[in-house]
């Protein structure tokens, strides 16, 4: 197959057609290419922001031509190949019909159904069973990988998304061809397939083989995939108005689609109702693009001149890690305080909360009904207040370091603030061991603190800041612990960066938050927020924030943006936590704590990345 050359430009005499008949030329415009060469900052923004990537180049080109050569030898039985041309190429047979040869995954309710004709069964067989033939799926022995699992391509998408090992491509994909003759692909998401799973997915739309400008390829919605989220939520809207449940919204929208998933099946139509423009290009083999899951696309009509079939797969990936570790909400710590006359028991008198507590998540209850699971402890363990707390999902475990004794207890000599590991089942059941670090000399130079702010981002435990006395390491009179305790799951190793203070007079940040960042960078991010950075005062305002980049070990502040009500009020031991949005966005929830006057806040604030100032 010979190599195409890039449209920079679309011809002045270029002649699109769509389902619903050729778009003006004032219709169209040019998507716009990428390459891996880009710094991987810039190619996410730009996906964030168009909601696709079109990136050059990043198969190799042999590889694809292969498997375009592998698929039409297989499809040859059928007869949709011109006699005596090479399969690699892919040419129609100009004296079939169109009819036998239906474009398999375009799903026009104008394309003859598979199996209508003789012909169109056995072609229908042969393209669906393409989608199992080993060249494409790989080999149950794992021999072959397949090219539905290209290295280069998860690799780029584990690196791009930074989901990391976690990146899991889903086995459903689709093995699309478009002879030329028949209908287009029509207008829809990708979400509309997927509506049970989180619109966080990536979807690779990989052409396999060269598509001319004409030859049916992709054509993508300017502006599509805010237009499709704003489909998608007034819909919504409009099902939550009528009383119908999230279950009974999800049919509903399905239902009113068309019954081949399609928002319509005219895409000239639909960029005039909506005043946008459809973004086409030619495609080389080697070229892929990523579009996000409200991302509006469809294709145009195979007009390709030497009559080359267009042969495409949608290939998806999604973020396997869990957002809670499987279905239980695990409480650890803290001490049980009563009433006696009116007044709450203080630290001694009150009782040591000696268990952890495991709440399934994965179904409702009431509070009079809940079923709660006890974890008992290991022997010798103590309780402790404060403590840093890392949920791994990878080894399906939860870290216990540093913190301060309940009661105000105090360690003795000989007693030592270990590092616990709490490894659970799934079903709320788990069991307590200590957890011995790689390098013991380097751990017992550590001294755990109490009061700091901890968060695990991928294999990284961090506990940055707080205070030590004797009641979170033994000996210990009261002091600041400046700096950065990070752990490495992976390698149970500790390291203790105390290159940078945070101080203030007397002490460390203390009772903020810290949040993990991904998707901003080439390397999760820490944020920290809130908190104070003395005993008596300097409370942190939130009208900025601090940000920690562990690979280069260096301190940032960040100005943030306030709202009509102004910024939150500066706090201590508060909620934090951070999730993932819809369009790339990272939202950081932040929920009551302790003001600056000691009164308990109900507030609730959310700060949008990157919307920063």
């Amino acid at each position: 197959m010979p190599h195409a050359s890039v449209d920079t430009a679309y011809p002045a005499d270029i002649s699109l057609h769509v389902n619903d008949g050729p778009l003006k030329m004032d219709e169209i415009a040019l998507l716009q290419p990428s390459y891996p060469s880009e710094p991987m900052d810039q190619l996410r923004e730009r996906y964030r922001r168009e909601g696709y990537l079109f990136l050059k180049g990043l198969l190799p080109r042999e590889d694809v031509l292969s498997a375009r050569e592998s698929y039409f030898r297989d499809m040859s039985a059928s007869g949709v190949l011109e006699p005596d041309s090479a399969p690699v190429e892919g040419i129609f047979n100009s004296s079939a019909s169109a009819t036998d040869y239906p474009g398999i995954g375009a799903g026009s309710v104008k394309n003859a159904r598979p199996g209508e004709t003789d012909k169109s069964a056995v072609f229908t067989e042969l393209a669906l069973k393409a989608h199992t033939s080993e060249w494409y799926a790989g080999s149950e022995t794992g021999e072959q990988l397949g090219f539905a699992n290209h290295p280069a391509l998860t690799k780029f998408v584990s690196r791009f998304t930074q989901w990391g090992d976690d990146t899991l491509p889903v086995k459903r994909s689709l093995l699309r061809n478009n002879t030329p003759g028949n209908r287009a692909i029509g207008v829809h998401y990708d979400q509309t397939f997927m509506r049970y799973g989180e619109p966080t997915s990536v979807t690779a739309w990989v052409p396999i083989g060269d598509v001319k400008i004409d030859g049916g390829g992709l054509i993508y919605l300017e502006g599509g995939e805010k237009l499709g989220e704003e489909i998608e939520q007034e819909f919504t809207k409009k099902a939550k108005e009528t009383g119908l449940s999230e279950e009974e919204t999800k049919n509903a929208f399905n239902k009113n689609m068309m019954s081949s998933g399609f928002l319509c099946e005219g895409p000239g139509d639909f960029g005039r109702r909506y005043n946008r423009k459809w973004l086409v290009t030619s495609y080389e083999a080697g070229d892929v693009v990523f579009h996000t899951p409200h991302m509006i696309h469809a294709s145009t009509i195979n007009h390709d001149a030497e009559g080359r079939i267009r042969l495409g797969t949608d290939l998806r990936f999604v973020n396997k890690a869990p957002v809670t570790l499987g279905d239980y909400l695990y409480v650890e710590g803290g001490q049980i305080s009563t009433l006696v006359d009116k007044k709450l028991t203080n630290d001694a008198e009150s009782l040591e909360f000696s268990k952890t507590l495991a709440i399934p998540l994965n179904k409702p209850w009431k509070p009079g009904s809940v079923e709660i699971k006890e974890i008992a402890y290991k022997k010798d363990m103590r309780a402790t207040n404060f403590a840093g707390l890392w949920a791994d999902p990878k080894r399906n475990a939860i870290y216990r370091w540093a913190g301060e004794l309940s009661r105000s207890a105090r360690y003795e000599e000989g007693q030592e603030n270990e590092m616990y590991m709490l490894s659970v089942d799934g079903s709320g059941d788990g069991t307590w061991s200590i957890k011995k670090p790689a390098q013991q000399a380097a751990f017992d130079n550590i001294s755990p603190s109490t009061h700091g702010q901890s968060v695990f981002c991928d294999d990284l435990g961090f506990y940055i800041g707080g205070y030590v006395y004797s009641g979170s390491s033994y000996g210990e009179s009261n002091r600041g612990s400046p700096g950065v305790r990070m752990y490495n799951a992976s390698s149970s190793e500790w390291s203790n960066i105390t290159d940078f203070d945070l101080s203030g007079p007397q002490g460390n940040l203390r009772n903020g938050a810290a949040v993990c960042v991904k998707g901003f960078g080439s390397s999760p991010l820490v944020m920290l927020l809130g908190g104070a950075q003395s005993f008596e005062s300097e409370h942190q305002p939130l009208s900025s924030v601090t940000i920690y980049n562990p690979i280069t070990q260096k301190w940032y502040r960040q100005d943030t943006v306030k709202d009509t009500n102004g910024f939150p009020s500066e706090r201590e031991y508060f909620c934090a936590a951070a999730a993932q949005g819809k369009n790339g966005t990272l939202e950081v929830y932040m929920f009551g704590g302790l003001s600056a006057k000691k009164r308990a806040l109900d507030d609730f604030w959310v700060l949008s990345l990157p919307a920063f100032k």
